[in-house]
């Protein structure tokens, strides 16, 4: 692409195979792999008696699975073909608004850590992120299309109900100079410097009107060991993410793009506001699942910076920095 700026056919002959290996990866694993594939297995092998709340369409699969056969295995299979096969297909029609090579941008999810925990670790909300993504597509599109495949994703996981807030948000913010967005981004990371979150706003607002049992176990950290406050290497993760998009913002000036960096600042912000409980960095995934997105106009052969090998190199050191950190 760089050097002779049209796009390889290669692609198409390999990209399909790679993702079949993946859906067998994630669906084949055993349920000591991953932090809750135990309970995900626990759940469907008692699913008759689970209150699965307003996520109806787990309800759906694990009791539809569960009548037909009590293998954990299909399970995870049914749950990584539909991660792998919705997620693959909102990229594509995402890249598309942005005329990105489709296997690069493929390629960028992958070496974000998010990936493979969406698929092995929270393939509930894997899945859930993965219908969202879709209807954002059709969102951009201006397609009610969209509508269906949000509730589909609430359906999956409830607190896919806040990113659709923060959605519809952007109505009110869109006029909003992005310059103010960047100061509530910094003045974010300040105030959960300072243990200023969540739980100073819980003590005003009830956050369990969505999911009563799942608020007050994020907000109770007496039982759990995951370690809470302020997080800098998700700060930094995050920033210099948004110093890259805000260059490519710049550069290409597209109305949509726009649209997208402004949901991802907002995503940031509230992320940065969930520090004080645990599972932060599920809050993360609201701003991570963008990043693809975002830097797919990078791999467009109309971009006129040629960065593409340079970005393609900056996400296998991402990929490899992550997993020597997961891996210790």
């Amino acid at each position: 692409m760089d050097i002779k700026r049209k796009e390889s056919m290669l692609p198409i002959f390999y990209i399909g195979p790679l993702l079949l290996m993946i859906v067998y990866l994630f669906g084949n694993r055993g349920k000591d792999i991953g932090a809750d594939s135990a309970t995900y297995a626990s759940i469907f092998q008692n699913a008759d008696i689970q209150d699965f709340g307003i996520e109806f369409l787990n309800a759906f699969l694990f009791t539809t699975i569960g009548s037909v056969t009590y293998s954990y295995q299909i399970l995870f299979i049914v749950y990584s073909v539909l991660f792998v096969l919705v997620y693959t297909i909102s990229l594509k029609r995402l890249s598309d608004i942005f005329n990105a090579n489709f296997a690069l941008v493929i390629f960028s999810a992958i070496c974000i850590f998010t990936f493979k925990n969406m698929g092995v670790n929270i393939m509930r909300q894997g899945v859930s992120l993965s219908f969202f993504l879709l209807g954002l597509s059709f969102y951009i599109g201006k397609s009610k299309w969209a509508y269906l495949f949000f509730v589909i994703s609430i359906g999956f996981h409830t607190t896919s109900a806040i990113l659709l807030v923060l959605v519809f948000l952007q109505r009110w913010i869109k006029n909003m100079n992005i310059n103010i967005l960047f100061f509530c981004y910094g003045l974010a990371i300040v105030l959960s410097f300072f243990s200023i979150g969540i739980k100073t706003v819980a003590s005003f607002v009830d956050l369990s009107v969505l999911d009563e049992k799942r608020a007050e176990g994020y907000l109770n950290t007496t039982y759990n060991v995951y370690e809470t406050g302020f997080k800098l290497n998700f700060v930094v993760f995050n920033t210099i993410f948004l110093a890259i998009f805000n260059f490519i913002r710049k550069t290409i000036n597209d109305e949509n793009y726009n649209w997208l960096l402004r949901l991802f600042i907002t995503t940031s912000v509230v992320f940065f506001f969930m520090f004080e409980i645990p599972f932060s960095d599920r809050w993360g995934l609201f701003s991570w699942i963008l990043i693809p997105i975002l830097i797919s106009p990078v791999f467009s052969i109309n971009f006129k910076y040629r960065l593409a090998t340079i970005t393609t190199l900056f996400l296998i050191l991402i990929f490899v920095v992550f997993e020597y950190i997961m891996w210790n």
